[in-house]
């Protein structure tokens, strides 16, 4: 909107929103544009996305390692610990040469480690500098989307992991006076389940702590998903609003009665015959649960 200016960053999974640019020329242009306002869309393409080695946690490290023993994970610990002291800028050798440093020269320990960091880290998809300017990648009116269909959903994880988690601490400093990312922010997860399962994942956590905290910083989440049941429950019942289109299996259907305290069970059982872009919108953004038709694309 023209009057937020807001960012929005997009994980696509599958690749499947090269359409934007596009709509904004085309007959539907008059949906993005606003007087003199237009918004700016930016696909990232998948050669262009790293990770930053420096933009992780120690906790992002052991996921990332094949089997590490508790004397390696001991090892890491205090090597990590003392890189994040001092430095934006980390290489597999540097966290190699501190747990040698660590353990001693002829440790079996390091070795152990250095052999898996490198299998881990060892990859175009990690980079030793930390990222200094996220405004190169989200800006005010801009859409961004990060083409994520070459890497596996490991990888996928532990990207939106790093990357919201420094997004979020960027936002809460902005509300302490930070000038360099002050301006709202909402990131969109298409196949929303692999980011925030009904399980475990990488990403799982920083979500939890967007959707239940965020809102106070300028922050928020949007899920795109076929299947709310494997979906994790407090991320679901964090979603403020909900706009549910047509869901025939039970588990799904029980997923959504659990989350939409505001819909009727009147509503609810309309879900099964809803016809494609028929959707419910109820939660924070409607007085009233509203059947609502989705105008084609």
């Amino acid at each position: 909107r023209p009057q937020s200016r807001a960012a929005m960053l997009v994980f696509d999974p599958h690749g499947e929103y090269d359409m934007l640019p596009g709509m904004r020329k085309d007959e539907h242009a008059s949906v993005f544009s606003e007087g003199d306002y237009t918004p700016e869309v930016n696909i990232v393409q998948p050669d262009k996305i790293n990770i930053a080695i420096p933009d992780l946690n120690y906790g992002d490290l052991l996921a990332l390692l094949d089997g590490p023993s508790d004397r390696m994970k001991y090892v890491l610990n205090d090597a990590w610990r003392n890189l994040q002291d001092e430095s934006n800028d980390i290489s597999v050798p540097d966290i190699v040469t501190e747990c040698y440093n660590v353990d001693g020269e002829d440790s079996d320990t390091a070795s152990g480690l250095e052999w898996r960091l490198q299998r881990a880290l060892g990859r175009d998809l990690f980079v030793r500098a930390a990222r200094e300017e996220l405004t190169d990648l989200v800006a005010p009116g801009q859409v961004t989307v990060l083409k994520l269909n070459r890497l596996s959903e490991e990888d996928q994880q532990m990207l939106a992991a790093a990357l919201l988690r420094k997004l979020y601490e960027a936002r809460e400093r902005a509300m302490r006076g930070d000038d360099r990312l002050d301006f709202p922010l909402f990131t969109l997860l298409e196949e929303g389940h692999r980011f925030a399962p009904d399980g475990s994942a990488r990403s799982l956590g920083i979500l939890q702590t967007i959707l239940s905290e965020g809102r106070k910083f300028g922050f928020g989440v949007g899920i795109i998903s076929q299947r709310p049941s494997k979906l994790d429950a407090d991320v679901l019942s964090q979603c403020g609003t909900q706009v549910i289109m047509q869901i025939q299996n039970p588990n799904d259907q029980q997923a959504i009665r659990q989350s939409v305290e505001s819909a009727g069970e009147d509503v609810l059982d309309e879900l099964p015959g809803l016809t494609p872009g028929q959707a419910v919108i109820a939660g924070d953004a409607m007085n009233t649960p509203v059947l609502a038709r989705i105008r084609e694309r």
